[in-house]
């Protein structure tokens, strides 16, 4: 199986996107607690649980690692895990997660510092809060905190199609 870590902006998602158009990964599907929001869809986007029925989850060691984020659940089930899966999680949940099997997944560290707030800035972030957010992942996403990772994505010379074809390649070496 495959994760993506990375920082706010550094292009994981649109990362994961073109790893399931092109190479046609599956996207693991994660719970949460939280509310859904418009257009998503539960099964899709998230498998979107009640409180009571995560924890549930949780007493019956269904998870493979969980947080507490914005006080609300979220986890991957380890039914989810399966090869030609593509997951992106914090470095906290793929660390837990590599507890596992740590030969079973590639961990791909994606971080284009260089462009990332400018990203945040065209998405409408709050410029404090992208200051602010930028501070916390100078710690949260070092290198000493991410000796896990497999593969580590740092540049913005490349496309976003280049560092998935990189990343798949990785990821297919890795399957050999």
């Amino acid at each position: 199986m495959l994760i993506l870590i990375g920082p706010s902006a550094s292009g994981k998602t649109e990362v994961a996107k073109l790893l399931m158009k092109n190479y046609h990964l599956e996207k693991l599907i994660t719970c949460t607690t939280r509310e859904k929001r418009l257009n998503e869809i539960d099964g899709k986007d998230y498998y979107f649980l009640s409180k009571e029925d995560f924890v549930m989850h949780i007493e019956q060691n269904d998870f493979a690692e969980y947080v507490i984020y914005n006080n609300n659940y979220y986890g991957t089930l380890k039914k989810e895990i399966k090869d030609n899966k593509c997951v992106i999680l914090e470095p906290e949940g793929a660390k837990n997660i590599l507890k596992i099997d740590p030969k079973a997944f590639i961990v791909a560290f994606i971080d284009r510092d260089e462009i990332r707030k400018n990203r945040m800035i065209a998405r409408g972030d709050n410029l404090l809060d992208i200051e602010k957010r930028i501070s916390l992942d100078k710690e949260k996403f070092s290198i000493r905190e991410l000796s896990f990772a497999n593969v580590f994505i740092g540049s913005s010379n490349f496309t976003l199609e280049e560092m998935t074809s990189i990343i798949f390649q990785d990821y297919q070496d890795f399957l050999k």
